[in-house]
């Protein structure tokens, strides 16, 4: 299956901020959705990856008071929404 990617970025009159990176690849099975923002965590062969990327994103998400959303079946992609929450002003 050919595969592509892309992202988009949104600001709402909430004040909050989503951004959207889309891929068209193998999807992420509902079993591995259960345990991706968990340390240590992969799906691949050992010594190809930590299992740290995702979590350390969800950390610095949480960190900011936002989300992490998932949106993924098998053989049809992964979105991933990022949401932030916004500021009034910044001074």
């Amino acid at each position: 299956m050919p595969s592509s990617s892309g992202f988009t970025a949104s600001c709402r009159s909430t004040c909050a901020a989503c951004l959207a990176v889309v891929d068209s690849g193998r999807g992420i099975s509902a079993a591995h959705r259960a345990h991706i923002f968990e340390p240590f965590f992969s799906t691949k062969e050992p010594g190809r990856g930590t299992g740290l990327g995702l979590f350390i994103s969800a950390e610095i998400v949480r960190e900011h008071k936002g989300r992490i959303d998932i949106d993924s079946e098998e053989g049809r992609g992964s979105t991933f929404r990022v949401f932030l929450p916004g500021v009034e002003s910044v001074s």
